[in-house]
C-alpha cells in the first residue's frame, strides 16, 4: 500500500505540463518512417514514389522541428504534410497531362 501512495504523489494532473524534454527528431523518424511508407505505398501504388514523398515530408518536418515537436500530434502533422505533397504532385501531373493532350495541331475551323 505504501508503494501506491508513493506513486500517487509523483503523478501529474493531465492539464499540468510535463517536465520531459521534447522528443528528438531521430526518435520521431524511427517511430514514424515505416508507417508513413506503408500508407504512401498504398496511396501511390509505388514504393519508390512513396519513398520520395516520405523523404520530402520528413525534410519539411525536420526544418520546422522546433515548432512541430511541441504540438499535440507531430505524427498527424507529418502525415498531413505527406498527403499535401501527394495532392500537389497529382494535381501537377493532371495539369501536365491535360496540356500534353491539348498540344496537337489545332483544327482549322475555316476548312
Amino acid at each position: 500500500m505504501g508503494e501506491v501512495a508513493g506513486l500517487r504523489g509523483t503523478w501529474k494532473a493531465l492539464n499540468e505540463p510535463m517536465d520531459a524534454d521534447p522528443p528528438s527528431f531521430e526518435g520521431f523518424f524511427e517511430d514514424q518512417k515505416e508507417r508513413l511508407l506503408r500508407i504512401l505505398s498504398v496511396i501511390t501504388g509505388s514504393r519508390a514514389e512513396a519513398e520520395d514523398l516520405a523523404q520530402e515530408a520528413f525534410t519539411r518536418v525536420f526544418e520546422r522541428w522546433e515548432t512541430v515537436s511541441g504540438i499535440e500530434d507531430p505524427a498527424g502533422y507529418l502525415h498531413r504534410t505527406a498527403m499535401n505533397l501527394f495532392r500537389n504532385q497529382y494535381r501537377r501531373a493532371r495539369v501536365a497531362l491535360g496540356r500534353a493532350v491539348g498540344l496537337g495541331p489545332d483544327q482549322d475551323v475555316f476548312k
